[in-house]
């Protein structure tokens, strides 16, 4: 499924956990969504950053792109948790 967003960065994480020495890279990146307001009251303006997880393939391609700009990813309902930018594109 594809979607227009504002990804405001992309990040990579590289390293040995100390917990259990295994290497690990986690890559993300951070999108704008609406803001929300709770409860009965509550109100809301602008955007929030949400961060997802990217793919490998998406980090390497999204890279060479100039930060905060609009994309097509594929992912498959970023407003979902647990989801992954698969593919990048600028819009």
């Amino acid at each position: 499924m594809s979607e227009k967003v504002q990804i405001l960065s992309i990040t990579k994480s590289k390293g040995v956990s100390k917990k259990t020495g295994n290497a690990y890279e986690i890559y993300k990146a951070n999108i704008a969504v609406k803001a929300v307001g709770f409860g009965a009251e509550g109100q809301a303006k602008g955007v929030n950053a949400k961060e997802v997880d990217l793919s490998a393939d998406a980090f390497i391609k999204g890279f060479s792109f100039d930060y905060p700009n609009e994309f097509v990813v594929d992912a498959g309902g970023l407003m979902s948790n647990g989801l992954q930018i698969t593919s990048i594109s600028k819009a």
